[in-house]
């Protein structure tokens, strides 16, 4: 195995700031989760959602030791506004905590499992792979809360409610490969090279993303959805429809 150079290493630890605003992103999310489960008397989903804010704040801080371990500084990418903005674009109430539920904690948490599982197990850096062994435990933790607060919300749905599930469903399986998959498929089409020690520090490459996304999508997120009594295969494949195309 090679022995990463040093700007091998600067490069690779680029990626630990990015990490503490996610991590932190996620937990901000979690909070406004557990906000709305105590407005609409969801008393058990309200304490698993504060301890799983309490987990991302927990992995923010390991993120940011490893970061300033590079000599990086973990707080150079914070930026919360994303979070207002995803919260603000569901109006107050059920449809808020559906939403957030639905697309940050079932589907996102399912990927981000996926993805961290897959950093850690090529990543060779001691502290590098004990933090994302760390983070994926408790992702995995995360999606299966995701997955049965869902499966106790969507049976409650009104004929209303579920047309805006459905079309919600639909736009954001979209809008997740447009942000997880896209960028990594284009860099294949375009043949950039990567560096396979970067992976070695954590630094996924094109196509490990690329395999981990659809395979999260085939053999997690659809059957999951299919469960619920949701025909997600259908909507997977109009994910880029409007609903004026219909």
């Amino acid at each position: 195995m090679s022995v990463p150079t040093p700007e091998q290493q600067r490069f690779a630890a680029l990626a630990w700031p990015m990490k503490v605003a996610q991590e932190r992103r996620s937990a901000a999310i979690f909070a406004e989760l557990k906000r709305l489960a105590g407005v609409l008397g969801e008393h058990e989903l309200e304490a698993q959602f504060d301890a799983a804010r309490v987990d991302e704040l927990r992995h923010a801080a390991s993120c940011a030791d490893v970061a300033v371990h590079f000599g990086e500084d973990p707080l150079r990418l914070l930026d919360e506004s994303p979070v207002a903005r995803r919260v603000a674009s569901v109006s107050d109430g059920r449809l808020r905590l559906l939403s957030l539920t639905l697309v940050e904690v079932a589907l996102g948490e399912t990927l981000s499992t996926v993805l961290f599982r897959a950093g850690a197990r090529r990543t060779r850096h001691p502290l590098s792979r004990d933090v994302l062994w760390q983070i994926t435990r408790d992702e995995a933790r995360h999606a299966r809360l995701g997955w049965v607060a869902l499966s106790r919300l969507w049976p409650t749905l009104d004929a209303a409610e579920l047309d805006f599930a459905t079309e919600h469903l639909r736009a954001h399986l979209g809008a997740m490969e447009r942000e997880q998959a896209l960028p990594s498929l284009l860099s294949l089409e375009r043949g950039d090279p990567f560096d396979a020690v970067l992976e070695t520090l954590g630094i996924l490459s094109p196509q490990t993303r690329v395999d981990a996304f659809y395979l999260s999508v085939e053999r997690q997120i659809i059957p999951r959805l299919e469960r619920l009594g949701i025909d997600a295969r259908k909507l997977w494949e109009k994910r880029y429809r409007t609903p004026s195309a219909e």
